[in-house]
């Protein structure tokens, strides 16, 4: 077997993960709406967070250059949203497991002690809607994607929040659609496309023999 360089394994690995992050949050959606399937709702949607942390290491991989500071601000607002969201995920599911069994008002104090932690749960979809603004505006996905990346990321809280389940299967199209697009083009780059991200490069200077041809 071909030794796979370092920088080629962290392209494949940020490529799959970008699919299978919001393929797993739509899995977790259906499981739950669709079929009443608490345990693999909870599984599903853990798993969903780590793949999204890892797909957000590579997306700012992608706006390194020019958009070094929106990428660094969303992959930091996305990763702690990921760890929040793992815990909230997990505060639900064990008030719905001890529903019945220990007194609702212990439940509801757990749950809002977890939501209202020092890592907020919302950095979740902000940072993914700052993530998308900037690789849209940096061209490094087309507007289309962009723009069905940024109001996934809108209707995550809209949905969730209020439990809204048109909303949260929505959003988990949306994200499954732009983010799945984006992890394709990740996969079907070469390691030297990888390592020369769409951001960086447009942040190089031009030659003067290109502008002159």
């Amino acid at each position: 077997m071909p030794h796979t360089p370092a920088s080629n394994l962290r392209r494949a690995a940020a490529g799959a993960s970008l699919i299978a992050g919001p393929a797993l949050l739509l899995t977790s959606s259906v499981a739950r709406f669709a079929f009443g399937l608490l345990d693999a709702w909870y599984q599903t949607m853990k798993l969903s967070f780590f793949f999204f942390a890892v797909g957000a290491l590579g997306l700012v991989h992608l706006l390194r250059g020019r958009a070094d500071g929106s990428g660094h601000a969303g992959g930091a607002l996305t990763l702690a949203g990921c760890l929040s969201g793992a815990s909230i995920v997990t505060a639900a599911y064990i008030n719905e497991r001890l529903s019945g069994a220990v007194p609702l008002e212990r439940l509801e104090g757990l749950y809002l002690t977890i939501v209202n932690s020092p890592l907020p749960g919302l950095f979740f979809p902000i940072g993914l809607l700052v993530l998308a603004v900037a690789l849209t505006r940096k061209k490094v996905i087309p507007a289309w994607a962009g723009l069905l990346f940024a109001a996934g990321a809108v209707l995550f809280p809209v949905g969730r929040i209020p439990g809204l389940v048109w909303a949260i299967f929505a959003c988990d199209v949306l994200l499954t659609i732009s983010l799945g697009y984006a992890g394709a083009r990740v996969l079907a780059m070469t390691a030297d496309e990888w390592e020369r991200a769409p951001a960086a490069a447009a942040a190089e200077p031009v030659a003067v023999e290109t502008l002159a041809g």
